[in-house]
């Protein structure tokens, strides 16, 4: 009897975590770094630091919202989303980029084609991280990046890099 509760407590214990973890996409985080679930200490506390860059590996220009083209940046893989999804990097050039994996299952970063012609996959366990450099190619162009494991690509876990 015994054997049997704890395993419907595993069992339970489990089904609460893959429920917490599918629970959509991550809202984006403010420029400052600060979680946004995190209190506000005062009304000017968002304006603390606001381009301040995270993790040291990206260009101080690194919000790829329409910003600045960037040549690192860092891409958080979680369930089932990339944050970044959108980054602009400038033509003709090597965009280095980190793949860093907060989920808690595999993750992979997929180019089929980069600037070069060149088929570019980073991949990282949860918790792990993975650099990789994409060929940009020339100006005006557009690269799709996905998570090739099986069904996140069709869960939205896609993103865009457009060259400038």
């Amino acid at each position: 009897m015994g054997k049997r509760l704890a395993l419907f407590l595993m069992i339970g214990v489990m089904i609460l975590g893959a429920l917490a973890a599918c629970g959509g996409a991550a809202p984006e985080e403010p420029a400052g770094g600060e979680s946004p679930a995190a209190p506000a200490e005062s009304p000017a506390a968002p304006a603390e630091s606001p381009a301040a860059p995270t993790g040291g590996a990206e260009s101080p220009a690194a919000p790829a919202d329409g910003g600045a083209a960037v040549t690192e940046v860092e891409v958080d893989a979680t369930e089932m989303a990339f944050a970044p999804a959108a980054i602009t990097a400038p033509a003709n050039s090597t965009l280095t980029i980190t793949l860093k994996n907060s989920g808690g299952v595999l993750h992979d970063l997929t180019i089929d084609k980069d600037g070069a012609g060149q088929k570019i996959v980073a991949t990282a366990d949860p918790g792990a991280e993975e650099k990789i450099e994409v060929k940009t190619g020339a100006a005006g162009s557009t690269m799709e990046f996905y998570c090739a494991q099986p069904g996140h690509k069709d869960a939205g876990m896609v993103g865009t890099i457009t060259v400038q």
